[in-house]
Protein backbone atom coordinates (compact mmCIF):
# COMPACT_ATOMS: atom_id res chain seq x y z
CA UNK A 1 0.00 0.00 0.00
CA UNK A 2 1.65 3.24 -1.04
CA UNK A 3 0.89 6.07 0.87
CA UNK A 4 2.57 9.96 0.95
CA UNK A 5 3.20 12.65 3.21
CA UNK A 6 4.04 16.59 3.26
CA UNK A 7 6.19 17.33 5.78
CA UNK A 8 7.02 21.69 6.13
CA UNK A 9 10.52 23.20 6.79
CA UNK A 10 11.47 26.52 7.55
CA UNK A 11 14.81 27.61 6.51
CA UNK A 12 17.37 29.46 8.20
CA UNK A 13 15.86 32.46 6.18
CA UNK A 14 12.22 31.74 7.09
CA UNK A 15 11.81 30.45 3.70
CA UNK A 16 9.73 27.48 3.36
CA UNK A 17 10.44 24.19 1.60
CA UNK A 18 7.61 21.28 1.95
CA UNK A 19 8.71 17.66 1.82
CA UNK A 20 6.97 15.35 -0.43
CA UNK A 21 7.75 11.06 0.82
CA UNK A 22 6.36 8.39 -0.31
CA UNK A 23 6.11 4.89 1.49
CA UNK A 24 5.06 2.09 0.06
CA UNK A 25 4.17 -1.30 2.77
CA UNK A 26 3.76 -4.61 2.54
CA UNK A 27 2.47 -6.75 5.68
CA UNK A 28 3.51 -4.21 7.89
CA UNK A 29 6.99 -4.03 6.92
CA UNK A 30 8.20 -0.94 4.52
CA UNK A 31 9.74 -1.81 1.06
CA UNK A 32 9.98 1.71 -0.59
CA UNK A 33 10.68 4.76 0.26
CA UNK A 34 11.43 7.91 -1.47
CA UNK A 35 11.36 11.65 -1.03
CA UNK A 36 11.94 14.99 -2.25
CA UNK A 37 11.70 18.69 -1.11
CA UNK A 38 10.02 21.43 -3.06
CA UNK A 39 9.23 25.16 -2.87
CA UNK A 40 5.34 25.16 -3.35
CA UNK A 41 3.37 22.82 -1.79
CA UNK A 42 1.07 22.00 -4.50
CA UNK A 43 4.08 20.75 -6.57
CA UNK A 44 4.96 18.06 -3.47
CA UNK A 45 1.15 17.58 -3.17
CA UNK A 46 0.90 16.76 -6.95
CA UNK A 47 4.83 14.66 -6.68
CA UNK A 48 3.25 12.50 -3.86
CA UNK A 49 0.00 11.63 -5.80
CA UNK A 50 1.24 10.79 -8.77
CA UNK A 51 4.28 8.62 -7.03
CA UNK A 52 2.25 7.16 -5.07
CA UNK A 53 -0.20 6.15 -8.37
CA UNK A 54 2.64 4.73 -10.05
CA UNK A 55 4.24 2.83 -7.25
CA UNK A 56 0.31 1.41 -6.72
CA UNK A 57 0.20 0.60 -10.07
CA UNK A 58 3.65 -0.71 -10.12
CA UNK A 59 2.77 -3.34 -6.95
CA UNK A 60 -0.75 -4.63 -8.31
CA UNK A 61 0.21 -5.43 -11.73
CA UNK A 62 4.01 -6.33 -11.66
CA UNK A 63 5.28 -7.48 -8.78
CA UNK A 64 8.49 -9.80 -9.06
CA UNK A 65 11.33 -11.33 -7.28
CA UNK A 66 14.15 -12.69 -7.86
CA UNK A 67 18.10 -13.81 -6.43
CA UNK A 68 19.88 -10.40 -6.51
CA UNK A 69 22.21 -12.55 -8.74
CA UNK A 70 20.00 -12.75 -10.95
CA UNK A 71 19.27 -8.65 -10.88
CA UNK A 72 23.84 -8.52 -11.53
CA UNK A 73 23.75 -11.05 -14.28
CA UNK A 74 20.86 -9.40 -16.07
CA UNK A 75 23.02 -5.63 -15.54
CA UNK A 76 25.78 -7.29 -17.04
CA UNK A 77 23.52 -8.57 -19.76
CA UNK A 78 22.01 -5.57 -20.71
CA UNK A 79 24.46 -4.08 -23.21
CA UNK A 80 23.43 -0.56 -23.00
CA UNK A 81 23.82 -0.33 -19.38
CA UNK A 82 26.81 -2.42 -18.99
CA UNK A 83 28.99 -0.58 -22.15
CA UNK A 84 27.96 2.86 -19.93
CA UNK A 85 29.55 1.80 -16.91
CA UNK A 86 33.06 2.50 -16.12
CA UNK A 87 35.61 -0.04 -15.10
CA UNK A 88 35.62 -0.33 -11.20
CA UNK A 89 31.76 -0.32 -11.66
CA UNK A 90 31.89 -3.50 -13.78
CA UNK A 91 34.73 -4.94 -11.51
CA UNK A 92 32.28 -4.50 -8.39
CA UNK A 93 29.48 -5.91 -9.57
CA UNK A 94 30.83 -9.13 -11.31
CA UNK A 95 32.56 -9.45 -7.74
CA UNK A 96 29.31 -9.02 -5.79
CA UNK A 97 27.64 -11.69 -8.37
CA UNK A 98 30.23 -14.31 -6.76
CA UNK A 99 29.54 -13.36 -2.93
CA UNK A 100 26.62 -14.72 -0.85
CA UNK A 101 24.39 -11.63 -0.69
CA UNK A 102 24.11 -12.71 -4.75
CA UNK A 103 22.21 -15.47 -3.30
CA UNK A 104 19.15 -13.74 -1.29
CA UNK A 105 15.95 -13.11 -3.03
CA UNK A 106 15.10 -9.17 -3.45
CA UNK A 107 11.92 -8.66 -1.92
CA UNK A 108 13.75 -10.37 1.37
CA UNK A 109 17.02 -7.92 1.34
CA UNK A 110 17.58 -6.80 4.79
CA UNK A 111 19.88 -4.80 6.76
CA UNK A 112 21.29 -7.49 8.96
CA UNK A 113 22.01 -8.91 5.19
CA UNK A 114 23.92 -5.86 3.95
CA UNK A 115 26.16 -5.71 7.48
CA UNK A 116 26.63 -9.11 7.25
CA UNK A 117 28.20 -8.39 3.32
CA UNK A 118 30.37 -5.74 4.62
CA UNK A 119 31.55 -7.71 7.62
CA UNK A 120 32.72 -10.86 5.36
CA UNK A 121 34.16 -7.75 3.28
CA UNK A 122 35.94 -6.44 6.04
CA UNK A 123 37.48 -9.61 7.38
CA UNK A 124 39.06 -10.33 3.82
CA UNK A 125 40.61 -7.25 3.64
CA UNK A 126 38.39 -4.69 1.98
CA UNK A 127 38.95 -1.50 3.36
CA UNK A 128 36.07 0.74 4.07
CA UNK A 129 35.75 2.97 0.90
CA UNK A 130 35.83 -0.17 -1.06
CA UNK A 131 32.66 -2.17 0.62
CA UNK A 132 31.43 1.33 0.22
CA UNK A 133 30.95 1.12 -3.59
CA UNK A 134 29.92 -2.10 -3.08
CA UNK A 135 26.39 -1.01 -1.11
CA UNK A 136 26.44 2.01 -3.65
CA UNK A 137 26.74 0.01 -6.76
CA UNK A 138 23.88 -2.62 -5.83
CA UNK A 139 21.66 0.13 -4.53
CA UNK A 140 22.12 1.61 -7.92
CA UNK A 141 21.57 -1.71 -9.99
CA UNK A 142 18.34 -2.11 -7.50
CA UNK A 143 16.96 1.10 -8.17
CA UNK A 144 17.64 0.82 -12.29
CA UNK A 145 16.28 -2.83 -11.90
CA UNK A 146 12.92 -1.11 -10.37
CA UNK A 147 12.82 1.64 -12.48
CA UNK A 148 12.84 -0.80 -15.30
CA UNK A 149 10.10 -3.01 -14.41
CA UNK A 150 7.80 0.04 -13.82
CA UNK A 151 8.47 1.22 -17.14
CA UNK A 152 7.78 -2.08 -18.77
Amino acid sequence: MASFSIQTRTLANSELRFKASVVVKKNGSIIHREAKIFKKKELAISWGKNITQELQKFAVNKHKTCLIGDLLDKFMNDRFLWDNTGRTKQYVIKMLSDCGIANIQSNSLRTSDLIEHCKNRLAAGAKPQTIYHDIAYLRSIMKKSLMNRMKN
